[in-house]
């Protein structure tokens, strides 16, 4: 009789020996080693995207990343200073052991109210966690980001993308950070259209069905 678990993402240390392992993860595990577009992870609801995140972060722990997990399923009842609160302490939480000693008044997330603060914030973060060669920021469920703060919020990043995409001096700062969007058809829509905030930043990761074999 197989062994196997329903419902939720696993851990892949406690159920390594049931985890299937996709080839998407060694393909997005490529593109963050030698790459500098963000990553689009999308497919339906309950095809393994939050196993597959938690993939991600555990090989890249302790290899010269920092990487921070958050889960957006529960924001949709967060105005935007409690949004952008709630963002900053959960990275702050996640790359706290690469942090640098004393910077508490600096990296203060309780004084992070909005987009431009929020992009600050980001480029402090890159400033302040020299031993991370890249930070790998996860956002699981983008789709559950409010709609009057999802009209700010990603465009946000998509500026700080191409910030590090010019030949100014602090370029390479932006550069240190690739954001992974994960979700299901909500994620399309940041994509695709002229306007789309996420439009030419990112690189399409389709999760394939899983075989018989798996």
């Amino acid at each position: 009789m197989g062994i196997f678990k329903a419902g939720g993402g696993l851990n892949p240390k406690r159920y390594e020996n049931i985890i299937v392992h996709r080839a998407e993860l060694d393909r997005i595990l490529n593109h963050i080693e030698n790459e500098e577009l963000y990553i689009a992870l999308r497919s339906p609801r309950q095809t393994g995207k939050t196993t597959l995140l938690y993939q991600i972060q555990a090989h890249l722990h302790g290899h010269g990343y920092g990487v921070a997990y958050l889960d957006l399923s529960n924001v949709g009842d967060l105005n935007k200073v409690e949004f952008y609160q709630t963002l900053c302490s959960s990275l702050h939480d996640g790359l706290n052991s690469l942090l640098d000693d004393n910077i508490e008044q600096l990296l203060n997330p309780k004084a992070i109210t909005n987009q431009n603060s929020f992009s600050d914030y980001l480029k402090l973060l890159v400033e302040h966690t020299p031993q991370a060669r890249k930070l790998i920021l996860i956002l699981d469920e983008v789709g559950e980001v409010p709609e009057k703060i999802s009209a700010t919020f990603f465009p946000t990043l998509r500026k700080f993308y191409h910030s590090g995409q010019g030949n100014l001096p602090d370029s390479d700062l932006y550069r240190k950070i690739i954001f992974i969007f994960a979700g299901a058809l909500d994620l399309r829509k940041l994509m695709q259209g002229h306007n789309s905030p996420l439009r030419n930043i990112c690189i399409p990761f389709p999760l394939t069905d899983l075989s018989r074999a798996c």
